[in-house]
């Protein structure tokens, strides 16, 4: 019988792995063993990767911030001044704030207050800010922390909202506003709660008052009003409400 033309050139001849059918399946089952493995691998690191963004955005990490020459605003409003995360937490929870909620930030500067609350509780939530620079910010966080399917951010004078239809407000707003808005507070619906950082309403009495530390260990105050409002014309103008409570450990609330 005549060699074979692999006989004649020294080559041993290799089998094509069609004709190894149990070769070609073992091969083939390898194969997709490993790209199990590979998928399944870089699917737990995209997993751990989100995990931790998204515990950096929630610590306020990468909020995005104004330019520095927009600390101080144009118009005759409040200043821009950051609320520390751990009270940003407690006004949040002070508020009792549901998925079913309508949430509303007077001034809400760089969103915050209300990323917060929709990022804690799923609720839905709007910030009115009347710096068109600022609003820029707000929606760049909004983006940033992934909720912008529950926040939008609306460029408006907050003496111009309708408030009839939130159902808590978060504000960082100076006294002499807050007293201003009083006739839009008395729209609200009965049950309606507002959570101030620092500032008091003038004549009103609040729900409660609480005094803590901020993450620079300096003393804040948050007051909690529920609507309707109790005005209280006795009350001495200048003097804040006592504080019915003081958190040791709000540096300690966690997500």
């Amino acid at each position: 019988m005549a060699a074979s033309l692999w006989e004649k050139v020294g080559l041993e001849k290799v089998s094509h792995p069609m004709e190894s059918p149990v070769t070609n399946t073992s091969t083939e089952k390898a194969l997709r063993q490993r790209r199990l493995v590979g998928i399944l691998l870089i699917g737990f690191v995209c997993l751990l990767v989100g995990f931790v963004l998204r515990a950096a955005l929630y610590q306020g990490a990468f909020w995005s911030e104004p330019a520095e020459d927009l600390i101080q605003r144009t118009k005759p409003n409040a200043p821009f001044i950051k609320t520390p995360n751990n009270i940003v937490d407690k006004m949040v929870q002070l508020a009792n704030i549901s998925k079913d909620d309508l949430v509303y930030d007077l001034g809400c500067g760089d969103g915050r207050y209300v990323i917060t609350a929709a990022m804690q509780t799923a609720c839905h939530g709007v910030g009115y800010e009347i710096e068109p620079e600022i609003v820029v910010v707000a929606r760049q966080n909004v983006m940033a922390h992934g909720v912008e399917d529950l926040v939008r951010i609306e460029e408006q004078d907050v003496f111009k909202v309708d408030l009839r239809d939130a159902d808590v407000i978060l504000v960082y707003l100076l006294k002499w506003m807050l007293e201003d808005l009083i006739p839009q507070f008395d729209a609200m619906k009965a049950g309606s709660r507002i959570v101030s950082h620092d500032f008091w309403i003038e004549g009103v009495e609040p729900d409660e008052v609480l005094e803590l530390e901020d993450d620079q260990q300096e003393m804040r105050s948050i007051f909690l009003y529920t609507l309707p409002l109790t005005k209280n014309p006795a009350m001495e103008r200048g003097k804040p409400p006592k504080p019915r409570s003081v958190d040791k450990d709000a540096n300690k609330i966690s997500p």
